[in-house]
């Protein structure tokens, strides 16, 4: 939708609730993994992209729960540096996962990730970053 148009002399009432961004959620949730303390994240939103963000943390060892639209990532347990292909190739943000590796476990051993097929996007950035 572009735009809402408003016609008449009604005043508007109400609410509406906005769902937390999914491109916000994902690098936060990776993030998480350099607390040394459980983080939670509140709004977040219940899609795909965010499950498998979930699968791969736990796949590394955090604790993720989620109720209510608000998640809980214990990283405790964090002590892979190791992600498959086939979790790798599920969505280009499992790159996140990369700096916490490093910075905590000092090596990351991925494949290049998969994803959506919307057009180039390359991940040189964060090759060159590391």
């Amino acid at each position: 939708m572009d735009k809402f148009v408003i016609e008449g002399a009604t005043p508007l009432t109400g609410e509406l609730v906005v769902s937390g961004s999914k491109n916000a959620c994902l690098p936060m949730m990776t993030a998480a993994l350099l607390a040394d303390e459980p983080t939670v994240l509140h709004n977040a939103p219940h899609l795909r992209d965010v499950e498998w963000m979930r699968f791969l943390l736990g796949h590394l060892g955090a604790q993720v729960t989620f109720s209510n639209n608000s998640m809980r990532i214990d990283p405790g347990g964090f002590d892979t540096d190791f992600v498959p292909y086939d979790i790798m190739r599920k969505m280009r943000a499992s790159m996140y996962a990369m700096g916490p590796m490093i910075a905590r476990l000092g090596r990351a051993r991925i494949s290049l990730p998969g994803g959506c097929a919307i057009g180039e996007r390359p991940v040189d950035i964060h090759l060159r970053g590391f």
